[in-house]
This record gives structure tokens, C-alpha cells and sequence, in this order.
């Protein structure tokens, strides 16, 4: 299934099909200041660019590349195009989606970190336990969904409908589609299972952000990776936010944080 790299030329990205914000992006220094290392950023389930934009800036600033893709079946403005593509997708086009990102970002730089946030982040631990990065960050990783997830998708995981989100008393604005399709949330739940198996086989640098507020995913998040991954893990808690990190009240600090994260493994 298709999707967008943000290492693809701009006239190649079918703007007039996509969300206004769901542009990819390649944000790179002249190559006499650049580290030699970039940052793949990945966003959330539904999401685009737009949210994983935030964090990269930062990242940006303290002199590391980063690059920005559009996941498969995401980002399409027509909303009947867009609940057919997520009736199709299945979790290891999203996978293999960040698969061919890193493959192409070797074309380029030696050494390739990892930023993820929600889905974005469950896609960045399965990459950092088939050890494709040399460092990770993730936000609010949805590796464990609430209980009434999976028993939404064991009963209609199988059928191919759609339910409406009200979006309108959302605090937080964030480019995300305002339905979710069972088939699709089936392969997140499957998708954050898979990602709890192998978090053992991560020994990279990790670097977990979480909040006791957040309302999707559970704060015992970062204690279960950090007791499952064997590689050096770090906790930051904001709980001035909620799930959507980078969009929230402290996105500026957690990316700041994130920047740091990413700029001590290049020392």
C-alpha cells in the first residue's frame, strides 16, 4: 500500500488528495553542519505530518536532520476514500512503510534514529527491537489500548464499517480523521500486542515521554517498557498534557527534551 516519504520530491506528493497539513517533509542542514545522523518521525493513528511536525522542528534545531512521512491509508481528504483505504490496510504496510523510510535514509546518512508518537511510537519499538535504529523517542506509545479496544475489535474486528468521532469539543486541534474503521483498529490492537512481545530484544537508547493524564494509553506504559527493554530507558512524565504530546501545552519542552535525547548519542 502506498504511502508518502518525505525523501520524495515534492511535485511527486498528490497534495490535491491530502490533507492540507499532511505534507512530507526533509528538513536538512548544508552538509558541513549537519551531524551525519537524522530522526524519522512518525505520527499517530489517523494523524498526518501535522503532529509529528511539532517534535522534528526541535529536533531540527539543535543541528540533526529529520525526515516526516504520511503512513499508509492516511492523510486522504475524501472521506470515502479515505475509510476505504483504512478498511484495507493491514499493520505490516505501516511497518514496512517505515522499513523502506530508513532504507532510503542509509542512502544518505550513517546513522538513523527513531521518533514516534502514539501509533507512531508502537512503530518506532518494533524498530528498535529489529535493531533498524540507533536510538528512539517515542510519545504516548500505544502498545497497550484500552480493554474496551480489544473487546470492540474481537467482536468487529472483522467488518469492514466505520463509527463516527466527534471531534468539535476536541481542546487540541490535530489533523486526524473524525472516524474509526474496525478492520483498521483491529491491526492497531494487533499492532500494540506484537509491539509488547518484543520490546525484550530493544537494546538501543530509549526514550520514553508519557502523562498520568493521558486518557488512551495507560500510564503503565513506560514502567512496562522500561522493566522489558534491555537497553538503557528513560522516563520524562509531563502531566500538564494529555495523549496528543506534541500538540499539547508542554509539546515545545517535550521536544526540546526529545532534541536532547537524540543530540547525547551523537557525542
Amino acid at each position: 500500500m502506498i504511502y508518502y516519504s518525505g525523501f520524495s520530491p515534492k511535485q511527486l506528493i498528490p497534495n490535491n488528495i491530502l490533507f492540507p497539513n499532511a505534507v512530507p517533509f526533509w528538513l536538512k542542514h548544508n552538509s558541513e553542519d549537519s551531524k551525519n545522523v537524522i530522526v524519522i518521525c512518525v505520527h499517530g493513528h489517523g494523524a498526518t505530518t501535522y503532529e509529528s511536525l511539532p517534535i522534528a522542528k526541535e529536533i531540527f534545531k539543535i543541528g540533526i536532520d529529520v525526515v516526516g512521512m504520511i503512513l499508509p491509508a492516511h492523510g486522504i481528504k475524501d472521506i470515502k476514500q479515505a475509510q476505504k483505504a483504512m478498511g484495507k490496510v493491514k499493520m505490516h504496510d505501516w511497518l514496512n512503510a517505515i522499513r523502506t523510510e530508513i532504507k532510503k535514509a542509509h542512502e544518505f546518512y550513517d546513522h538513523v534514529f527513531i521518533y514516534g508518537q502514539s501509533m507512531g511510537g508502537a512503530i518506532g519499538l518494533v524498530m528498535a527491537a529489529e535493531n533498524q535504529v540507533e536510538a528512539c523517542a517515542v510519545t504516548s506509545p500505544a502498545i497497550k489500548l484500552p480493554k474496551m479496544a480489544g473487546i470492540i475489535t474481537f467482536l468487529l474486528g472483522w467488518l469492514n464499517i466505520n463509527v463516527s468521532v466527534d471531534l468539535e469539543n476536541e481542546e487540541i486541534f490535530n489533523e486526524v480523521y473524525a472516524f474509526r474503521n474496525m478492520k483498521d483498529t483491529k491491526q492497531l490492537v494487533k499492532l500494540a500486542k506484537i509491539t509488547r512481545k518484543i520490546l525484550f530484544k530493544i537494546r538501543c537508547p530509549t526514550l520514553v515521554c508519557h502523562s498520568h493524564n493521558d486518557q488512551l494509553i495507560d500510564p503503565s506504559v513506560p514502567i512496562l517498557i522500561q522493566k522489558r527493554v534491555k537497553g538503557p530507558v528513560k522516563i520524562n512524565w509531563y502531566d500538564k498534557s494529555g495523549h496528543c504530546m506534541p500538540l499539547d501545552v508542554q509539546g515545545k519542552q517535550i521536544g526540546s527534551d526529545i532534541a536532547d535525547f537524540f543530540k547525547k548519542q551523537t557525542e
